[in-house]
């Protein structure tokens, strides 16, 4: 009865009743990966699928076998149980990754679940080829009873429960291959954020050194420069005593600024003492623009004021481009505001009208001074007030920042708003005089910056009656008005804005 033309007569039979629709379906083999399809691409996967469970259906005993599938469906549900909590930690650290500069602060807890979750997988493995094993056997025995009970006219209880195998088998399957997704998934994963991150280094390390090689050129220039300007300075006025020109004997340095080096010197010819500002060697290195520069010097020293210092003489003399200068006895107004503070409203409106009457001045004969700030007033010892480098100290660092490349024209603190956007004007220079009158009034600067521009604009300031209480009203009314961003609204001449503050004893102090 056991032989093949008899069970294919009892297979034929069986399938042609009211169950075969059923009974196909449960026929259905489901099978697990060939060995080929079993390689995986990790090596630590490689080779958990190649072992064969070696359980023939011929071994498993008929009586026991619904026991034996009861035991292994209960162990693979609690295999599958241990299985879902490591397996969500790793999905949720691989979610991280891209998100994760440093690795090492998830390696740890990755290199503990990834070993645990490939032994459950091993585990796993082995138990649904068991499982599968024991379903085939279930397949012969429950077709061979099914076969007997149609022969005999008996109903069958059998399917059902081959039915439920299958679909367990099926659920078990489904948990094995989004394990084995989620390890290899995990694997590339990680692997891809380590050469990125690798990546990223070398990248950050080629900045680094294209950022340090950028910052030696600039130092290697700077040193070019300062050589450059001190084999200038040794060729023309090596130190004291050193005669220029044939002319002009040195005494001593006087100070250094951005227009290069001032020098107190002796006028041979005259026998007077005069002062020599040795200019950057830039300059020269441009002929158009050493033309402007030699130019503004030219309308400068046409101006002849008491309050204005005069240029003597203009020696263009290669290497060396020298300004000889009425020397002023004194000190610059911001040292004098530095040792002695704030200078009351009488001091400074006379020191002031001398500004002024410059200033006004030098605006009928067509020049602007574009730098003015206490640093270019001189005050004598008598309280005379005289301003210096009209326009040259403009004119010197434009070229400057031209063949530099740097912007260092202008004194932020002082500079009206549209100077600061490149527009010049009379109104500009009234406006550093206010921020002037502003300091010498109470000892500080109105907009002490650092966004000196927004500041100016919107007229962020403390009014000088609150910096200085004793000040009278008419003071604050004065400075908004000559601060005002608009050039239109301001004071249209130095006078006008002196004369606006009115004789200091005859107005009323704050109270």
């Amino acid at each position: 009865m056991a032989g093949p033309p008899w069970r294919s007569l009892l297979l034929a039979a069986a399938l042609a009743g009211p169950s075969a629709s059923a009974w196909g379906d449960l026929l259905q083999e489901h099978r697990f990966p060939s060995r080929d399809e079993q390689e995986l691409p990790l090596d630590d996967l490689r080779n958990l699928l190649d072992k064969d469970d070696g359980v023939a259906a011929a071994e498993i005993d008929a009586r026991t076998l619904p026991q034996a599938i009861r035991a292994e469906m209960k162990t693979l549900r609690a295999l599958s149980t241990e299985i879902l909590v490591p397996l969500e930690k790793l999905e949720a650290i691989r979610g991280g990754y891209s998100a994760t500069e440093d690795l090492s602060a998830v390696d740890a807890e990755r290199n503990r679940l990834r070993p645990t979750l490939l032994d459950l997988y091993s585990r796993l493995t082995a138990r649904l080829q068991r499982l599968n094993s024991l379903k085939k056997a279930q397949q012969n025995e429950y077709l061979t009873q099914l076969l007997s009970d149609r022969w005999k006219g008996r109903a069958s209880t059998r399917v059902r429960e081959a039915v439920t195998v299958a679909y367990f088998s099926e659920e078990m399957r489904n948990l094995r291959v989004k394990l084995r997704s989620v390890l290899e998934s995990d694997e590339r994963l990680y692997r891809e954020r380590v050469e990125a991150i690798a990546a990223q280094r070398r990248w950050r390390r080629i900045a680094w050194l294209a950022g340090g090689a950028f910052l030696m050129l600039l130092a290697a220039g700077a040193w070019v420069r300062r050589r450059r300007f001190g084999r200038a300075g040794q060729a023309g006025i090596a130190g004291p005593g050193t005669v220029l020109a044939g002319n002009y004997r040195v005494e001593r340095e006087l100070g250094r600024g951005g227009m290069g080096i001032v020098f107190e010197a002796t006028d041979l010819g005259l026998q007077r003492k005069v002062a020599i500002k040795q200019l950057r060697p830039e300059l020269r290195e441009n002929r158009k623009e050493l033309d402007l520069f030699l130019a503004e010097a030219r309308l400068v020293a046409a101006l002849r004021h008491p309050h204005i210092v005069e240029i003597h003489a203009i020696v263009n003399q290669a290497p060396e481009l020298l300004l000889v200068f009425e020397l002023v006895a004194g000190k610059p107004l911001h040292r004098l505001l530095q040792d002695s503070g704030p200078l009351g409203l009488e001091p400074t409106c006379a020191l002031m009208q001398q500004v002024a009457s410059a200033l006004d001045f030098a605006h009928a004969n067509r020049i602007i001074h574009r730098d003015l700030k206490p640093a270019n007033v001189m005050v004598t010892p008598q309280g005379k007030a005289k301003v210096m480098d009209f326009g040259l100290a403009h004119q010197a660092s434009v070229t400057v920042a031209r063949m530099t490349r740097t912007e260092s024209w202008g004194t932020p603190p002082y500079m009206a708003p549209e100077q600061e956007l490149g527009t010049v004007s009379r109104e500009s220079d009234l406006y550093s005089l206010a921020v002037m009158l502003y300091e010498a009034l109470t000892g500080r600067l109105p907009f002490p910056g650092p966004n000196f521009l927004a500041q100016k604009r919107e007229l962020r300031f403390v009014p000088a009656c609150e910096a200085a209480p004793p000040l009278p009203r008419r003071v604050d009314d004065v400075l908004l008005r000559a601060l005002q961003p608009d050039p239109t609204r301001r004071f249209h001449s130095a006078r006008e804005l002196i004369e606006a503050l009115g004789p200091p004893s005859t107005s009323p102090a704050r109270g």
